[in-house]
């Protein structure tokens, strides 16, 4: 069974969109900043190899 969806992202530096899955079933919520409740996610740009950060928090 899959419970993670993919969600579409821009790359701050070049704009170059990039997809981000959520790490688990409970986190989905995607968010810019970190806080106690968040799982961060690391993806490296293709176009300018900048890594960006995609937090999620828990929809529960």
């Amino acid at each position: 069974m899959i419970f993670n969806t993919m969600a579409v992202f821009a790359c701050p530096k070049c704009g170059e969109s990039y997809n981000a899955t959520p790490p688990d079933s409970d986190h989905k919520k995607s968010t810019k900043y970190p806080d106690r409740e968040t799982i961060p996610t690391s993806i490296e740009c293709k176009m300018c190899g900048n890594l960006n950060t995609v937090y999620w928090k828990s929809i529960q």
